[in-house]
């Protein structure tokens, strides 16, 4: 296997024995789910970061922690498992935060980055994102007086301001402050402001213009606008007002101005002195009132009131609760100081077989701090140590906690944190003390293992004597041969052996005994394994083999993996992890310096009901977050759930052919080398298409001088899409709405079509690059969400503007289902991926893509048909035996149901109810319920037979719903409506018992509108429209049927259009369904088609056994005569048909397919090009071979043109050769360059040439273009700059638009998308009003309107 994604390879590489991934990859079982923070924000880059904490909702604050915004609720009673709730909105570390001053649920928070976020308290969801001015953070935000505008201010070096309208998302002004950092802001009025930096600075705003008055000394820290007057603190603790720009000063504090907090009449400051005061505006002046004592004097860095309540955060990371009337003080979290760099955890007993968690933590604050998991507070705290410390242990008895500092030293500490003894290491030199990096108990508790920091490192093994004390004088010293510090440590389960690694990609199994290392055995079983190097570890890096991984725990009996790295992600492997399929959670703001998860839990306390728990912690900079192990209780189903999704015709993935594999051709161009040491570029410009044969056979015209003017720009042409004959309906369900206006919702190609069937007028929304597979109407009825098949674009797009409103492209395949939320806030995706990544989108977020994505998530490898939101906070997934609800609170949670092998065909939403139905002719309704806290329970599942017994048809394909009625669409063409209440037939009809002509009218999508009209969608690639007169459905209600729309069809996953011809009005085209089908232009409308499946005896030609359809009844090509249209197959015969397309003549031409067909001017020729690498040339219309096949080419021929006499070909074939014919002799005309150097060709179809050079790229090798053709009129009648146009189609899905002819290789095209598949054809009509393209396995044919444009 390939070993990392770096060309150095690493020390450790050589000394483990690397294990084979699984033929099978799943994703982890498991995942995690943040259930409590402890700790908060008060560093950034090692300084003070103040006023990071502020009142919300009620008794809600809110403070960030890593990536995250915590909401916490400060009342006392509240329960520990609902005191926090989480915004994960940034993905960069937030340094700043600000409260809407109308709307207290509005919090503006700022990154070190570039994300600014406007978000809902409430609901957790962005409602605007900014990041198009700041690039290196934002270290300041306020919101104006009237919550109107946000001011910013960011971390470049000029300090710049920016003033945002932020619910239009618009920034209005913007200007350089100071080289000096700025260290407050606050608004005065709603168009002044002050910044507070090396000068106190009051900005008027007028307009978009901005202006300064500049007041105050640099000794400035804070200021606060208090009822209409400027407060300001200093660094030497005094508080002025400022009157006229003018200071009246107060001494305060000892030490530096941190807060200034207004509520109502009073003024709280707050300082580095740890103290509150209390200041009151009397007669215009500030008199101090009152001074709240806090508990003990740590610098106070952030503080807010509300009602009868203070808040604060000091240097210790401790978030205060202060009873203003009694200044009683009620710690709501305690945190470490400093930064937390030790974590260890106890299972302890207690009585009745309950178990209690212990967390133990350290950092360079000097602490060591005992946290309880079930409380989620502290539970004891260390007296102050005299260094920072640096890591921890605690034994498996509980009865010792090891702890290493910065200076050498360890300590053994007992369970109530009183130091037992202690001891200066072997890391202590003469002139430095290195800091103990890892220290670690044996599982007997009678040994501790300590590294240091620096190297060449050893490792030292200490022995806990039977007075349980650590022995200090007889200890091993272990020389390991690291070359740097060590990073980690483990004991092997009988206590013989430690892994250890180091800081330079070293790995070391170390023998106790033998005081050496040896070779690494995978038969060795380890207590722990939280080295980051080894077989069972190897795929856990996130970017370069074994680097950015931090801290490591691995669970052998859950056989999972723990990670964090230095970016602050926590992931969560398999273990063994032998493939790099991880859940991820990105939440800290820096390298996670540990990760531990506990035994399995049976029992947390009386009150909670017996079952297991997983928990797992992480620390980060300051914070520790405590996480839920949850599992995924529902494998993936034994069905083979590939055949079932082809026996459901649901989409899949697929690669469009391309080059020579689009022609039914397995070739490749292989790259001859003729010197090994050639460079590769040369080799690839050898293998160009301007390489090739063909360009030794073309010459200028002979009075072919230089280009026309402008002939190597654009033409002054636009391509509008007029309209588009398709529709998705072989493998997509329910994919047809009506729309609040009453105009039909549906999608075909890359194409979301917006059709009024009053005037048959379409308007179609193309920005989508791929195949549309899913789509989904917003519950205004307006807006729409589609997604495609392979890329995993999703668009939100309104369907009364076409305006693009959101582009999500964070799914990286295609997508199989949407849904809105009831309120239409969310938007729920499935991928196709292997592992059915599940998306959830807020939509209502205004940033430069319209949304945002909230969550992403990846289930199983157990296949999901649809999602669909049931409220603004759950959804349900459903697919073959499975049916899933998910919680989104705080990550993706999912409640399991099982569906008791129910094979979902269709399913349909509505209120508090949803409905299945499955292979077994059931229609199965679920009933939800809301607990106390609003979530969806599954109440209650009913399962209905359906009215009609045994007579029913094999599989329900539709589903529609409405209050009061259910429809449903069947695989036999059968609509029934049953009553909603009762599950009575109310209605039953047979759409080709009413609608004749109708083709494979197999029922994919019903809908039911305004005045009881029905739409719907066939496999057979038709809309039709039920009416009725009646304003209620009855058993004998009458409807008329009306086709709206008709298009070829895909019978097999790999079907295609191929041929087309146009003749007048008139478009005829064939493909894989064969059809031959006539088109009106005009019209905009199917005129008149056939089943071309019909033998010389006019009987059917059945499909094969495994009911493909022969390629005898394949088109592939067609030509038009005055009074005949000629069809030529895949197979090598042609089918000649008069105008009102009944079949005259059927005979075999080829021994392969015929891929071109051309009348001669004056109709009494016909010439076939076939993939046998012939042309054939017969009498027309008599069919009379009049020479023998014309057999120059060299692989199969693509396409052929006639001269103007009809005396004359010339043609190109897949092997790059230009051949030129006399047709009446059949002979090759080898001097046909220079002969016919001035012909005008009666059409020009084929992709190589003089006048079509110029469409080849310069790297283009001769597969990238498949179709051409020359308009039949001049555009520009007017010499020198006289053109025809010429149309070309690609393999890229595109139409290009060049002046022709194209000589210049740098000429320049008009580009035009519409088409999800290389183009197949591309024809002018006979005025050039109209170009028309049919896309080859988009099954499309799109009508374009040519429009000159005026100069």
């Amino acid at each position: 296997m390939m070993i990392g994604l770096n060309s150095d390879k690493k020390p450790y590489l050589d000394t483990i024995k690397y294990l084979d991934p699984p033929e099978i990859v799943e994703p982890p079982q498991y995942y995690l789910n943040l259930k409590f923070v402890i700790g908060c924000k008060t560093l950034y880059q090692e300084q003070p970061v103040y006023n990071i904490l502020k009142y919300t909702q009620g008794s809600k604050v809110v403070y960030p922690n890593g990536n995250i915004i915590v909401v916490q609720d400060t009342k006392s009673e509240t329960d520990v498992s609902k005191k926090q709730q989480y915004y994960f909105g940034h993905t960069e570390e937030i340094i700043s935060l600000a409260v809407h001053p109308k709307s207290t649920n509005i919090i503006a928070t700022g990154t070190c980055k570039s994300e600014i976020n406007i978000w809902d308290v409430e609901t957790k969801m962005t409602l605007v994102q900014i990041n198009d001015f700041h690039k290196h953070g934002i270290c300041k935000l306020r919101f104006s007086l009237d919550g109107t505008q946000l001011l910013t201010v960011g971390q470049d070096s000029d300090n710049s301001l920016a003033v945002y309208d932020w619910v239009a998302n618009r920034l209005l002004s913007t200007s350089k402050i100071d080289r000096q950092p700025i260290v407050d802001i606050c608004y005065k009025t709603n168009s002044s402001f002050v910044t507070c930096g090396s000068f106190l600075r009051l900005w008027f705003q007028a307009g978009r213009n901005l202006s300064f008055d500049q007041l105050g000394p640099k000794q400035t820290s804070v200021t606060l606008a208090f009822n209409q007057e400027l407060i300001s603190g200093d660094e030497n603790g005094e508080i002025t007002m400022w009157k006229d720009k003018k200071p009246i000063k107060k001494l305060g504090h000892v030490g530096k101005v941190t807060v200034l907090v207004g509520l109502k009449t009073q003024l709280y400051s707050a300082g580095q002195d740890g103290r509150i005061l209390v200041w009151t505006l009397q007669s215009n002046q500030l008199q101090q009132n009152n001074i709240l004592q806090t508990d003990v004097y740590y610098p106070i860095y952030s503080l807010d009131a509300r009602s009868e309540n203070l808040v604060y955060i000091n240097s210790q990371c401790d978030i205060v609760d202060v009873f203003i009337t009694s200044s009683r003080t009620n710690p709501i979290i305690k945190g470490h100081g400093i930064e937390i760099s030790g974590l260890a955890l106890s299972l302890q007993a207690i009585n009745n077989n309950m178990q209690r968690i212990f967390i133990v933590t350290c950092g360079m604050d000097r602490l060591v701090k005992i946290w309880d998991y079930q409380s989620k507070s502290q539970h004891k705290e260390s007296e102050l140590f005299k260094n920072g410390l640096k890591a921890i242990d605690w034994s498996n008895n509980g009865l010792f906690i090891a702890v290493g500092d910065v200076k050498s030293q360890i300590f053994l500490l007992n369970d109530q944190l009183n130091i037992i003894n202690f001891t200066t290491t072997k890391f202590k030199s003469q002139k430095l003390s290195q800091p103990i990096s890892e220290i670690r108990f044996n599982p007997d508790s009678n040994k501790l293992a300590v590294g240091g920091t620096w190297g060449p490192s050893h490792l030292e093994i200490y022995s806990i004597t039977k007075t349980k004390s650590l022995d200090i004088t007889n200890f091993l010293v272990i020389n390991t041969g690291f070359t740097s510090g060590m990073s980690k440590l483990d004991w092997s389960v009988d206590s013989l052996y430690v892994l250890a690694t180091s800081e330079t990609y070293e790995l070391k199994c170390i023998n106790i005994q033998r005081m050496k290392d040896q070779l690494l055995s995978n038969e060795l079983k380890w207590s722990t394994l939280t080295c980051q190097y080894g077989p069972i570890v190897q795929e856990i890096y996130p970017y370069k083999q074994g680097e950015d991984v931090t801290s490591v725990f691995t669970n052998f009996d859950k056989k999972f993996i723990i990670t964090g790295d230095k970016y602050g992600t926590v992931s969560l492997f398999n273990c063994p992890a032998l493939t790099p399929l991880s859940r991820k959670y990105p939440v800290h703001s820096g390298p996670v310096v540990n990760v531990k998860a506990s035994p399995i839990i049976t029992r947390l306390s009386n009150s909670e009901k017996a079952r297991e728990y997983l928990v797992a912690f992480s620390i980060g900079n300051q914070g520790l977050m405590i996480w839920d192990i949850d599992q995924d209780i529902n494998k993936p189903t034994e069905i083979d759930q590939d055949k079932l999704i082809q026996q459901l015709g649901m989409p899949q993935q697929s690669v469009k052919k391309v080059g020579y594999e689009k022609y039914g051709k397995i070739k490749q161009e292989e790259l001859q080398f003729s010197d090994e040491n050639q460079d590769p570029q040369d080799i690839l410009l050898q293998n160009t298409i301007f390489m090739k044969p063909w360009m030794s056979n073309i010459k200028e015209p002979s009075q072919y001088y230089k280009d026309p003017i402008n002939q190597n720009t654009p033409p002054l042409i636009n391509l509008v899409i007029d309209h588009a004959f398709g529709y998705r309906g072989n493998d997509c369900k329910n994919n047809i709405r009506y729309l609040k206006n009453g105009s039909i919702l549906y999608h075909t190609a890359s194409l979301g079509i917006v059709y009024d069937s009053n005037i048959n007028h379409q308007k179609i929304y193309n920005l989508h690059t791929d195949d549309i597979i899913s789509i989904d109407l917003h519950p205004d009825g307006i807006r729409v969400a589609t997604g495609e098949v392979n890329t995993g674009i999703i668009y939100v797009w309104d369907s009364n503007t076409l305006q693009t409103l959101c582009k999500f492209a964070q799914l990286t395949t295609g997508v199989i289902s949407l849904s809105f939320s009831p309120k239409g806030e969310k938007l729920v995706a499935v991928s196709m991926d292997e592992f059915n990544e599940i998306g959830v989108f807020d939509i209502t977020t205004k940033n430069d893509i319209g949304g945002q994505l909230i969550y992403k998530f990846q289930t199983s490898k157990q296949k999901i048909f649809e999602a669909r939101m049931i409220s603004e906070v759950q959804f349900i997934t459903i697919g073959p035996c499975h049916l899933k609800v998910w919680t989104l609170e705080n990550r993706i949670i999912s409640d399991n149901f099982s569906t008791n092998q129910v094979f979902v065909t269709s399913t349909y939403l509505d209120d508090d109810e949803f409905y299945v139905t499955d292979l077994e002719l059931r229609l199965i309704q679920y009933k939800f319920a809301y607990d106390v806290r609003r979530k969806i329970k599954v109440q209650e599942s009913k399962q209905y037979p359906l009215p009609g017994g045994e007579k029913l048809p094999s599989i329900i394909e539709a589903l529609n719903l409405t209050k009061e009625m259910i429809i449903m669409g069947f695989k036999d063409s059968t609509i029934q409506i049953i009553d909603r209440k009762t599950f009575e037939l109310i209605y039953h009809l047979k759409i080709s018992d009413i609608l004749r002509g109708t083709f494979m009218p197999i029922i994919k999508s019903v809908c039911l509108g305004q005045e009881n009209k029905i739409i719907v969608g066939t496999f057979g690639c038709e809309i039709i429209e039920l009416m009725t007169k009646d304003t209620k459905i009855t058993p004998t209600t009458k409807f008329i049927a009306k086709s709206l729309m008709k298009g070829h069809y895909a019978p097999n996953l790999k079907s295609e259009l191929w041929g087309l011809a146009i003749d007048g009005d008139f478009a005829y085209t064939c493909g894989d369904d064969a059809t031959l089908r006539q088109w009106s232009l005009s019209q905009k409308k199917q005129v008149n088609f056939v089943k071309t499946n019909q033998d010389n005896n006019y009987n059917e030609i059945k499909p094969d056994e495994s009911g493909q359809l022969l390629d005898m009844v394949k088109g592939r090509s067609i030509a038009i005569a005055p009074e005949y249209i000629v069809v030529g197959f895949k197979d090598g015969s042609i089918r000649l048909y008069d105008r009102d397309l009944k079949q005259k003549v059927l005979m075999k031409i080829g021994k392969d397919w015929i891929s071109d067909i051309k009348i001669s001017p004056k109709n009494d020729i016909i010439a076939f090009a076939s993939h046998d690498n012939c042309i054939y040339v017969y009498t027309f219309p008599e069919l009379v071979q009049s020479v023998k096949p014309l057999r120059k080419h060299s692989d199969f021929i693509k396409n052929i043109d006639f001269s103007q006499d009809g005396n004359k070909l010339i043609s190109t074939c897949g092997g790059y050769d230009l051949i030129y014919w006399d047709v009446k002799t059949g002979k090759q005309l080898p001097n046909g360059r220079i002969q016919l150097r001035d012909e005008f060709w009666s059409q020009w179809t084929n992709i190589l040439g003089w006048p079509v050079q110029g469409i080849w790229q310069e790297t283009f090798v001769g597969l990238e273009i498949n179709c051409v053709a020359r308009s039949n009129n001049q555009f520009s009648a007017r010499s020198p700059d006289n053109y025809y146009l010429l149309a070309v189609g690609n393999d890229y899905n595109e139409i290009l638009l060049y002046r022709y002819p194209c000589v210049n290789r740098n000429s320049l095209p008009l580009k035009r998308r519409g088409h999800s598949s290389p183009l197949a054809q591309v024809k002018f009509s006979q005025d050039d009003k109209y170009l028309v393209s049919l896309g080859g396995e988009d099954m499309t044919l799109i009508v374009w309107k040519v429009v000159r444009v005026q100069v």
